[in-house]
């Protein structure tokens, strides 16, 4: 059940039971489950959110398709590494065909339903829920992100390396320091060529890691949003506290 501690419908629920006996604390509950009761008789047709929500849902990998087909043309007159951007571009892509048949599998009533009846809980509580379900369907942005990082980590560190060969060094790890090597014409080709390589690639595995790093980061701002949303019972009662 470790699981649970990454749920922010567990962690705050946790939270409020720990902290309900403090001053405030009960008072700004009954608050939060009068706004969240107030939403849950004013939300309308759940059929038309329901609809408005996947279609948008729908939207992000027609953006995602629309952002890699950006960097295959080249943009900003940057020249990148044809048949490395190329491979790029399919595997990223067929990631988001795979997410895009995930997220249909998703696409049910249930979890329009869920979302909206856990307003009867409270507004932090609904945030919490709507959270944990962002998290699951942004799950992707997180794997690409780590795809196109250790792809540039890994790039980085070997061009490192291969530099330092050129020039007649080699990192110790036993001794750890850099020590003088001698190589023959053969293996001072090999390095060379294949530091020139790397050097001509490393600009393309560069776009694809700032882009996606950039849309971590997105997503990442919307899911601290929401945490703080569905803890600001407590966050007000701490705000209040330290003010008396």
């Amino acid at each position: 059940m470790g699981f649970l501690r990454y749920s922010v419908v567990y962690t705050s629920t946790q939270e409020k039971i720990k902290n309900i006996r403090k001053p405030w604390v009960k008072a700004i509950i009954g608050i939060d489950l009068m706004i969240g009761w107030i939403l849950f008789y004013n939300i309308g047709n759940i059929e038309r959110i329901h609809n408005y929500f996947w279609s948008h849902t729908g939207g992000i990998a027609r953006y995602l398709d629309a952002i890699i087909s950006w960097i295959v043309s080249n943009p900003g007159g940057l020249k990148l590494n044809g048949p490395v951007n190329t491979t790029l571009s399919t595997f990223f892509g067929y990631h988001i065909y795979l997410w895009t048949a995930f997220v249909n599998l998703l696409q049910s009533e249930m979890f329009t339903r869920l979302i909206i009846c856990s307003f009867s809980f409270g507004l932090s509580y609904m945030s919490a829920v709507v959270c944990d379900f962002a998290k699951i369907i942004t799950l992707h942005f997180y794997c690409f992100d780590s795809y196109a990082s250790r792809l540039w980590n890994l790039s980085y560190i070997v061009i490192q390396d291969l530099w330092a060969l050129t020039r007649g060094k080699k990192w110790n790890p036993l001794r750890k320091r850099i020590d003088n090597v001698t190589l023959d014409s053969r293996e001072q080709f090999l390095s060379t060529s294949l530091f020139v390589i790397l050097l001509f690639i490393l600009p393309t595995v560069l776009v694809y890691f700032v882009v996606f790093r950039t849309l971590r980061y997105c997503v990442s701002v919307i899911d601290i949003s929401l945490s703080l949303l569905a803890r600001w019972p407590l966050v007000f009662t701490k705000l209040v506290i330290k003010r008396d």
